[in-house]
């Protein structure tokens, strides 16, 4: 699977599929695949919706953008 990581300047289109990397907290996320639903410009953080639940907020710095979606098995 190609990653990139996401930096504070790139701003992603909505629906840019993401996997989570990193987490210290929410470390159920980690290796966890969702899209880029919005930028909470507040918040200054992604709104990420993931496969079977609903919108987390996620900071850059714990986000890679995947190019390649891994084949289901």
């Amino acid at each position: 699977t190609l990653t990139v990581a996401v930096d504070d300047i790139v701003r992603c289109a909505p629906g840019t599929p993401f996997i989570c990397d990193g987490l210290k907290k929410a470390t159920r996320l980690n290796g966890k695949i969702g899209d880029l639903r919005y930028w909470d410009e507040d918040n200054e953080c992604y709104k990420v919706h993931f496969e079977g639940g609903g919108l987390e907020s996620m900071r850059a710095k714990f986000l890679r953008i995947l190019f390649e979606l891994p084949k289901e098995t």
